[in-house]
């Protein structure tokens, strides 16, 4: 009996199958038309990452001003993550609270974090690193501008 549904479920879905054949064309169709779509939107805003981050470089060469209040605006930032950190710390050990020392600890970490990345960044802003990250950036914005899909 088994068998026989079995055969059955698979005739009637062949004839489904059948039935179904000549809207496949259209409906890949659409399919592929919303698959590029897509794409091309994801590029698109690929592209305005990459034109934002270049428009900022170039802002950086054209005024050192800007380069200096980008980097202080980071000092600042470290900054103010240890003096949160250290009331925290002094706070927590005069109590021997573990919340408060766990946050201190963590906010001495984000510290540390926030510090490797300003020393990495600094990196990238001298006159080479921009010089370098400007064509890296400009390669990209070629590469993906060559990815776009034609409508």
């Amino acid at each position: 009996m088994e068998y026989l549904v079995g055969i059955l479920i698979g005739i009637f879905a062949s004839i489904v199958a059948n039935l179904l054949t000549p809207f496949m064309k259209p409906l890949w169709g659409k399919f592929m038309a919303l698959w590029v779509w897509g794409h091309r939107a994801q590029l698109g805003q690929q592209i305005k990452v990459l034109q934002a981050q270049l428009d900022q470089l170039n802002r950086f060469k054209a005024s050192e001003r800007d380069l200096y209040l980008y980097l202080f605006r980071w000092l600042l930032g470290i900054i103010s993550i240890f003096a949160a950190a250290l009331p925290c710390g002094v706070i927590g050990f005069a109590n021997s609270q573990p919340p408060l020392i766990m946050a201190a600890l963590v906010l001495l970490f984000f510290a540390a974090i926030a510090t490797l990345v300003l020393l990495s960044s600094c990196n990238n802003l001298t006159t080479d690193g921009m010089e370098e990250k400007t064509v890296w950036v400009r390669n990209k914005i070629a590469q993906h501008r060559a990815k776009v899909p034609d409508r």
